[in-house]
């Protein structure tokens, strides 16, 4: 079982990493993931937006469950909400 928590939107935004390598990578790691994906105008993407250009088109669910069921089968889906996070030092 894989877990990619909190991840995603770092390699896609912050490091320009297209979906089809992590996905790879996911893949070959194990064939169970629980993956979370933090749409690109939640308030954590767009803390990683601020510091570049939005150049991430493809960054959507869509595409990302196109290019991930090329080695994963979708089980299912929960949408939640974050409306106030901490951070703690």
């Amino acid at each position: 079982m894989v877990f990619a928590l909190a991840v995603i939107h770092h390699l896609a935004i912050s490091n320009n990493v297209p979906c089809k390598h992590f996905a790879a990578l996911y893949s070959h790691l194990g064939c169970w993931l629980l993956m979370e994906f933090v749409p690109q105008n939640g308030p954590l993407s767009q803390m990683l937006l601020s510091s570049c250009k939005d150049i991430f088109q493809d960054y959507k669910r869509e595409v990302l469950e196109v290019v991930f069921s090329r080695d994963f089968h979708i089980r299912d889906r929960h949408k939640f909400s974050v409306t106030a996070f901490s951070i703690f030092s």
